[in-house]
């Protein structure tokens, strides 16, 4: 599973799950903020949690969704949202006119809490315009992860979000011991296979 491949188009894929230890971050599940309290704004209003994609409704948009990318190949289930949420990072995204590639820049730019809150957001509602019919809680649990990877792993995930250092990263070898991918898990209730921290 590739359950947040996309998490960070460029370190971005562990953002949307608040990383940090503050609980009364103002993220879109109301937990804990990327960078320690508010960094993760978003369009979800949820009072934090866990399991938050594993309810009948969200497993039900799960199984019937299938994408195709733009270089043509095909994913179904949690691959394929995880999937549409990558490329709504590109800059000039089919999935939306504007793409989130304005927030991708801002965040690589200046790498503060607004940032990275306006790209979770932007990659929320890049997912919403697809009508991805999921609750906003477990949106926000993407919206997070990609905050997690913008705040910690933009350098290493720069260039390739698959790199060895890049993974590590996100696996929790960061400044701020964040494990974007563990929390992603956590938030969601959507198990990683294969597990790519595993071992590390």
């Amino acid at each position: 599973m590739k359950l947040i491949g996309f998490i960070c188009a460029f370190a971005l894929a562990g953002a949307m799950i608040g990383c940090g230890d503050d609980s009364s971050g103002t993220g879109a599940t109301g937990g804990s903020g990327a960078t320690g309290g508010s960094a993760t704004g978003g369009t979800g209003g949820g009072g934090g949690g866990s399991d938050l994609c594993t309810n009948a409704a969200d497993t039900s948009v799960y199984d019937s969704t299938e994408y195709t990318n733009e270089g043509g190949e095909t994913f179904s289930g949690t691959d394929a949202v995880a999937e549409i949420a990558a490329d709504c990072l590109d800059n000039v995204s089919t999935l939306n006119s504007m793409g989130c590639g304005v927030e991708v820049g801002q965040v690589l730019a200046t790498g503060s809490d607004t940032a990275i809150a306006a790209l979770a957001a932007c990659v929320e509602q890049c997912m919403i315009d697809q009508e991805l019919d999921l609750s906003a809680d477990c949106l926000s649990c993407y919206g997070d992860t990609v905050s997690c990877g913008a705040a910690f792993c933009a350098g290493p995930c720069a260039t390739d979000v698959n790199s060895e250092a890049c993974i590590i990263c996100r696996c929790g070898t960061n400044t701020g011991d964040a494990d974007c991918f563990g929390e992603f898990d956590s938030c969601s209730g959507l198990p990683r296979v294969p597990d790519d921290c595993e071992g590390l």
